[in-house]
């Protein structure tokens, strides 16, 4: 489906196994999704995007499932304005979602992406979203600036990776199974040429077995380990090692192992997000079982 300088709006549709990509749209268009299956597409699920003239007016995703293409979920760039709520974005290629502009990132189930779950190249607010079993659970590129409130970051290698000039506030997030947490990383595009030179202010989270709640890397993402230098959270800033008694069950579905989660950490806002899909397309995979690929 493609639309060009038009309004487009699709509810309780299924686009499943287009070649290229699922939806598209450029120019001066305004897309709205709601209740949608977008599946095994051989690029991108969504892609939405005018770099060049930025004359897009408007995305929306509510209650979305986009799933197993081979490329990006969803990918958008030149939107003036960009909400994704209550959607699963699971099981691409690459990046579950790619954010070359500015949106607002909320109360998603974001999971088993190849690589990264959510790409931020522009002003991003990503609050209250499961952020699962990706290589990376958020990248802030190299000129980011976002709002990270809210989230759980479960069993992704590194949870939050912040690029070159990234300006990017993490705040009230809980960090489970990570190998890394919040990583500072030299910019991508010029290897290990040039060191961080953004701010991330790390403040009143949670980490649980987590290796190095913070660390430095000098070498570019796809070069890991690259030299590396773990880094000492401060105390002022009130982040916390405990354990935050949340799991995942069989059925994908969150729960808590005692009655109060973390302090500090809304666990209702997020209680209801699962990895259970609505359609046999989107069933999660059995507990430890290797991630499917996208496009099976």
């Amino acid at each position: 489906i493609r639309g060009r300088d038009a309004g487009l709006s699709l509810a309780d549709c299924v686009v499943i196994g287009c070649a290229c990509g699922g939806v598209e749209a450029s120019g001066e268009a305004s897309v709205e999704l709601e209740n949608c299956l977008i599946v095994a597409c051989g690029l991108h699920g969504v892609y939405v995007a005018d770099p060049a003239r930025r004359r897009l007016k408007r995305l929306r995703l509510t209650n979305c499932d986009v799933c197993r293409c081979q490329g990006t979920n969803i990918l958008f760039d030149g939107v003036a304005d960009t909400t994704i709520t209550d959607c699963r974005i699971s099981r691409a290629g690459q990046t579950g979602i790619h954010a070359g502009s500015r949106a607002i990132i909320r109360h998603n189930a974001i999971f088993d992406n190849g690589g990264t779950g959510i790409c931020a190249a522009g002003q991003c607010l990503v609050k209250q979203n499961l952020l699962c079993r990706n290589q990376r659970g958020l990248l802030c590129g190299p000129n980011a600036k976002c709002a990270i409130d809210g989230n759980l970051l479960i069993d992704n290698s590194t949870g939050i990776c912040g690029q070159g000039n990234a300006d990017s506030t993490i705040r009230r997030n809980v960090f489970l199974g990570c190998h890394d947490g919040v990583e500072y990383n030299a910019d991508a595009r010029l290897r290990d040429r040039i060191p961080f030179a953004g701010k991330i202010h790390v403040r009143e989270n949670v980490f649980w077995r987590v290796l190095h709640p913070l660390i430095k890397r000098d070498g570019a993402p796809n070069a890991w380990p690259g030299r590396f230098e773990p880094l000492e959270l401060a105390e002022e800033d009130q982040n916390r090692h405990e354990d935050p008694h949340i799991a995942i069950d069989a059925a994908g579905r969150l729960r808590l192992d005692i009655n109060a989660p973390p302090p500090g950490f809304d666990f209702s806002a997020v209680a209801d997000l699962s990895l259970e899909g609505r359609w046999p397309l989107t069933a999660a995979e059995p507990a430890g079982a290797v991630p499917a690929t996208a496009g099976r």
